[in-house]
């Protein structure tokens, strides 16, 4: 008679099926997902066994680089006022370091440079005021300068991110031909 028992028995049985089922697996090369605009990860698994019958299982799980990105956009530019602003909003999802980014008046090409240590929080809206009322008051208002930015027969808005990429536009009047 055996001196492992019925439970050691059934689980070195268990332990020997397993590691048989395995063996296809561990014959087949890793399955990398080619585009990383598919998100769908994929798991394999693998079993060692050894002369003592001890299991080790390995797992391997391979994910795609995803950019999560913000939806940071111009929600908002008042251009015939004192105080012009251009609204900034975070739609998230997850808050967005401004540092590096900039807006861009192309009609006169001004530009504006979002300082360091601005951070726009999800759902959360950022001002930057030009003419001559404008103000700065931030995190939220920011200041530009007291010229007037924007044309009052149209202009287009760009916001560029830190990497010098269009993030998105906003244009009035004649600003959109």
């Amino acid at each position: 008679m055996s001196k492992l028992g019925p439970i050691s028995l059934f689980t070195i049985t268990l332990i020997i099926l397993f590691g048989l089922l395995a063996l296809p697996i561990l014959a087949s090369e890793p399955k990398v997902p080619l585009s990383p605009s598919k998100y769908i990860p994929s798991f394999e698994t693998s079993a060692r066994v050894s002369s003592q019958l001890t299991f080790t299982p390995v797992a391997t799980l391979y994910f795609p680089i995803v950019r999560n990105q913000n939806t940071v956009r111009i929600v908002r530019l008042v251009y015939r006022a004192r105080d012009e602003y251009i609204e900034i909003k975070n739609n998230g999802p997850r808050s967005q370091l401004m540092d590096g980014w900039q807006i861009v008046s192309v009609v006169g090409s001004q530009t504006y440079t979002f300082p360091n240590g601005i951070t726009i929080g999800v759902g959360q809206t950022v001002r930057v005021h030009s003419g001559s009322a404008a103000f700065n008051s931030p995190p939220n208002d920011l200041f530009w300068t007291s010229v007037s930015m924007w044309r009052n027969t149209g202009d287009k808005a760009i916001l560029i991110d830190n990497e010098g990429s269009l993030h998105d536009e906003y244009c009035y009047l004649a600003g959109c031909q």
